[in-house]
């Protein structure tokens, strides 16, 4: 008896199984809360015209799904959801805030806050009915429920977005990057919220705990500030010895220092000659700093734009003279001088903006061959229009 061969429907069904068997089930949660400012209730009108709703499952944020329910007067936020919790942010002028509603897996699909008051901070609700938010204890809450979540065994965890907002909040409290501890509330302080000889401190001590090997060594830091005193940078030289000793730097970034607590980020600043404001929006970082080791020691050079912009920071990306791309929109340059001799030391090497004439002019020069025999002088001028470096 010849089995029987399966027809092309059912062949079909057997291709498609899998695909059906391992599809994650979505589905629907809801956010009901009245609003509140300022003790005030916050009618429909004035929330959808001067509040921003937004809704994420994956990191990303989008314009939330709202409706309105007249007869309760509740504001309603709904989520397509798999297992994930729901987030919502709620921005207002300068201020944020974030809300995490705990789903547990899809198993709680509708929350309701009877007074939502708007604050800035995030905040972790694990309640589906809560009358008011507790505003005590929100930045340890939130700590640990990244901890939580945090994936385990996860390829490339350092592309992960929760794994970022980890590392975001250490680098805001000064916490050790190999320490998954849970945190108490008075163990949390924003180093951006502290003095300046504070800060230094902390981020040394936050430096040398996070990768520093046996041997480094790290400065005490500067601190340099913009004209305008809106922004401030705190540099660090390390000196990193085996064979032989490297020097390398880093660099911290404050803004929006009018706020209770200013924003941070982990730059690539070598020592700051200068903080120059171009115009409302632009300003230009001269820098000179050494890296490389051993005898291969190279002086750098860098003027980097930053662009201060609707409380957001850009900074360039640099490009290393002579090998940059014309045709774009230049917004960091750097030129490089290469190991040469005390005596020859200050010849034919500068980087220098004159901000009368908003030109950006250097020269330097490379050896030619491996032996320091021949060497090659470059020179050239880019003209600051507005935004960007142009070359002259």
């Amino acid at each position: 008896m010849k089995p029987r061969v399966p027809n092309f429907y059912e062949i079909l069904i057997l291709l498609l199984f899998p695909l059906y068997g391992f599809t994650q089930p979505s589905r629907m949660a809801e956010v009901h809360f009245i609003f509140y400012d300022k003790s005030q209730e916050v009618s429909k009108e004035v929330l959808t015209d001067q509040y921003k709703l937004l809704t994420s499952s994956s990191g990303n944020y989008n314009p939330a799904n709202y409706r309105y329910d007249n007869p309760s007067k509740t504001s309603i936020i709904s989520e397509t959801i798999v297992y994930n919790d729901v987030h919502l942010l709620i921005v207002h002028q300068k201020d944020t805030m974030q809300l995490i509603f705990k789903t547990k897996g899809a198993k709680r699909l509708k929350f309701k806050v009877d007074r939502l008051d708007f604050k800035q901070g995030t905040f972790v609700i694990d309640n589906e009915a809560t009358t008011m938010l507790d505003f005590k204890n929100n930045k340890s809450t939130y700590y640990n429920y990244i901890l939580s979540i945090l994936p385990k065994n996860i390829y490339n965890i350092e592309e992960n977005h929760i794994y970022a907002e980890l590392k975001k909040l250490k680098l805001r409290y000064g916490i050790k990057e190999d320490d998954l501890s849970t945190k108490k509330e008075n163990q949390l302080v924003e180093i951006s919220t502290l003095s300046e000889p504070l800060i230094l401190k902390k981020y040394k001590a936050y430096l040398s705990e996070a990768d520093a090997g046996e041997n480094d060594i790290i400065d005490d830091g500067k601190v340099y500030h913009s004209p305008d005193h809106k922004i401030r940078i705190f540099v660090f030289e390390r000196e990193s010895c085996g064979a032989h000793c490297n020097i390398y730097y880093n660099s911290f970034i404050h803004f929006n220092l009018d706020k209770k607590i200013p924003n941070s980020l982990a730059t690539a600043f070598f020592p700051i000659d200068a903080i120059l404001k171009l115009n409302n929006d632009n300003y230009l970082v001269l820098q000179t700093g050494v890296d490389g080791g051993g005898i291969d020691i190279n002086e750098n050079k860098i003027a980097t734009l930053i662009q201060f912009k609707n409380e957001k920071i850009s900074i360039g990306k640099t490009y290393v003279l002579p090998d940059l791309p014309t045709s774009e929109k230049l917004k960091s340059i750097s030129v490089i001088r290469d190991t040469m001799s005390e005596a020859e030391k200050n010849k034919d090497y500068f980087l220098k903006f004159d901000p009368k004439t908003n030109i950006l002019q250097y020269r330097y020069w490379r050896y030619l061959n491996d032996e320091q025999t021949k060497k090659k002088v470059y020179s050239g001028k880019f003209i600051f229009d507005g935004d960007c470096f142009r070359v002259l």
